[in-house]
Formats: C-alpha cells, sequence, structure tokens
C-alpha cells in the first residue's frame, strides 16, 4: 500500500510548518534557536510562495495586496540563509553593562541587518535588484518576526482561494 499526500495537504503543511517557525522565533530567546527558526520560517515563506505563483489569481491577487511586497525581501534573505549561510540578523536590547542611571532596559528585540551590512550574493537573477529594494524598505533595520507577520498576513489574504474549504 502507498499513501501519499496530495497538493493541498502539502500547501496545509507549509502553512502549519510556517506558523510553527514563526512561534518557534517569537519564543526564542538566545542567538542558535533565533537562527534557526528564523532560517525555517524564510524557507517555508518561500516555498509557499513558489507554490501559489502557479495558480492563475496570484498575480491579481499579488498586485493588489500591500503584504506581497514583503516578499521578495524575505526571498533575498531565503537566499542568503540557503545559499551562503550568512548572519541576518542582530540581536539588540536586554540589559547591558556598564550600567547607567537612570537604569532603563530596552527590549530585546531581533533585527534584520542593514543591506549596506550584507556581503554580495554569490548569484545575481534578474530578479536580485527588486529583491534588494524590498529588503532595503521592508527587512533591513526592522524586527524579524514583525516581517514575517507581514508575510502570514499576505498567506492570509490569499487563504480562501489557496485553501479552499479551510
Amino acid at each position: 500500500m502507498s499513501i501519499r499526500i496530495n497538493q493541498a495537504q502539502q500547501r496545509y503543511a507549509s502553512v502549519q510548518g510556517f506558523v510553527g517557525a514563526l512561534e518557534r522565533l517569537d519564543a526564542a530567546e538566545a542567538l542558535r534557536p533565533t537562527y534557526v527558526a528564523l532560517t525555517e520560517a524564510v524557507f517555508w515563506a518561500v516555498t509557499i510562495e513558489d507554490d501559489l505563483r502557479r495558480e492563475g489569481w496570484y498575480e491579481e491577487r499579488r498586485a493588489a495586496s500591500p503584504h506581497w511586497r514583503v516578499m521578495p525581501g524575505v526571498r533575498y534573505a531565503r537566499n542568503f540563509a540557503t545559499h551562503q549561510v550568512v548572519a541576518l540578523t542582530e540581536h539588540v536590547g536586554g540589559l547591558t553593562i556598564p550600567f547607567t542611571v537612570p537604569l532603563s532596559v530596552e527590549p530585546e528585540r531581533t533585527l534584520w541587518l542593514p543591506f549596506d551590512e550584507l556581503p554580495p550574493p554569490d548569484r545575481e537573477t534578474k530578479y536580485t535588484p527588486a529583491q534588494q529594494e524590498s529588503y532595503r524598505e521592508h527587512l533591513a533595520g526592522k524586527p524579524t518576526l514583525e516581517t514575517l507577520v507581514t508575510a502570514q498576513e499576505w498567506f492570509r489574504s490569499v487563504q480562501d482561494v489557496a485553501l479552499p474549504g479551510r
């Protein structure tokens, strides 16, 4: 007997993988768990995007969505994480030494690196300039979780056609 996962099940599992990675990213309290969850989240986001772009409704929905604009930057980040194994983020905030008075503690956050701190990509395509612009505008210097939640909003905006019967 052979059992295979169908396309709808694959799509749903990909979304579950992405959401699970976001939950782990949100809960991560150290560099390594943050890196693992972030890399997994960008992988799943681009996997979902690659699946959706084959659909007939994709271009119209993409053009109408303000949330989609983060996706080329997420793809740019995924390419670094996958092909060049580049650290894309920095932890900021928390308690620092020496202390100053009055004592204030910035919340700990993980931010995407500024664009100019990234190395050049190993390989460029015709899409690279748009991906770089999206990274600059929507990711660079911003909290990682915030930008990936924007990607999640893009996926939610198409779930009526991407996951029919859900």
